[in-house]
């Protein structure tokens, strides 16, 4: 009777662990990456982790404005430089956290070591 129940309360734990993850996947495929903050499963994530998931989010969001963007060059030039704005903040704040990452990433391979003055 316990294995059942373990096995039960192992399956409602898998299928809730599911959920958690499939909520920030909706929101990177959508390119939602300013509501990532909000999901308690992306603050669990580590930094590392945090910063490809935004970065992935944010490319998304691109191309979801590319197809827009496109259409709109296509019908009404001059109105599409309010789109292209949006792609060219986008392009700024993906490229920003790829710097973030790489940052990240060398200062845990190589810590800052404290710099002896000379005397």
């Amino acid at each position: 009777m316990k294995t059942e129940e373990l096995h039960r309360k192992e399956e409602k734990r898998d299928s809730h662990e599911r959920n958690r993850e499939g909520k920030v996947d909706k929101l990177v495929d959508q390119g939602e990456w300013e509501r990532l903050g909000e999901d308690p499963e992306f603050l669990d994530m580590s930094v590392e982790s945090r910063i490809i998931t935004t970065r992935r989010a944010v490319g998304n969001a691109i191309k979801n404005l590319e197809e827009p963007f496109y259409d709109q060059v296509r019908t009404d030039p001059s109105g599409a430089e309010v789109i292209l704005g949006k792609i060219k903040h986008l392009r700024f704040v993906r490229t920003s956290l790829g710097q973030e990452l790489v940052k990240n990433i060398k200062n845990q391979i190589v810590p800052k070591t404290p710099v002896k003055k000379a005397a």
